[in-house]
């Protein structure tokens, strides 16, 4: 599978194939984030349309803290939505390390349940952090024993061809870069973020989280209540 392929690559970087693709690729070594270019050879063109498979299945095992961001890398270990979902303007460049205390190098909890919903804030003050602080590395997310497997990665692809759960991390990785380096105001940034994971408080979002009915369209009455709904489908946005 291509999927395995690009996780090579993540795992063995000094690999003859890992050193000849980044060369010519993805120069910064970013495999994740790598466009696929102008005429590309037919084996980076397959590998690339397999990198949203890994970017939905993998997330960060926190040692040194500092290579990962809080917003935009996978981290919590969760089933699904890996990534936090609220972030605020003054905290777009959060950084993992900077949500712990540098004294005692324990999470800084007051700052966590502060910045994150309760489900969230529960589930990053539940991650142990050692004492022997070491490299951040990624594991894969949907494995017992965090390794990928070809049976692991092709389940992560029909989830997400299927819609039965979506995850912020299938988005095309070029996308997210885009949003995150546009010239608009902060508030513009978030907002466009969270509308392409999903993350707005449309009515089947607020259904799904607090678990209660009569979320309906609040404008022309209509049960339908996902973001396609309110930006394409509602008669009062239309006219």
């Amino acid at each position: 599978m291509l999927a395995k392929q690009v996780w090579r690559i993540l795992s063995f970087p000094d690999k003859l194939l890992s050193r000849v693709l980044r060369a010519r690729y993805f120069p910064d070594d970013k495999v994740l984030l790598a466009t696929c270019g102008r005429y590309p050879s037919y084996t980076w063109r397959s590998m690339h349309a397999a990198i949203g498979i890994v970017c939905g299945g993998f997330r960060w095992r926190i040692g040194s803290r500092r290579s990962v961001q809080v917003w935009r890398d996978p981290c919590l270990p969760r089933p699904s939505f890996l990534v936090p979902s609220s972030p605020t303007a003054n905290s777009l460049h959060l950084r993992v390390c900077d949500l712990i205390d540098a004294t005692s190098r324990e999470w800084n909890h007051l700052m966590v349940r502060a910045l994150f919903c309760h489900d969230e804030a529960e589930s990053i003050l539940a991650i142990p952090l050692s004492f022997v602080v070491g490299d951040d590395f990624f594991v894969w997310h949907h494995t017992a024993n965090d390794t990928f497997s070809v049976r692991s990665a092709y389940h992560v692809a029909v989830s997400f061809a299927n819609h039965l759960q979506p995850s912020p991390s299938c988005i095309v990785p070029f996308l997210w870069k885009t949003i995150w380096k546009a010239n608009v105001p902060d508030k513009i940034r978030i907002f466009i973020w969270k509308l392409a994971k999903n993350a707005l408080p449309t009515g089947m979002n607020l259904q799904k989280k607090m678990r209660t009915e009569g979320w309906g369209c609040p404008f022309c009455g209509s049960e339908q209540k996902d973001i396609e709904h309110a930006f394409l489908r509602c008669s009062i946005v239309r006219h």
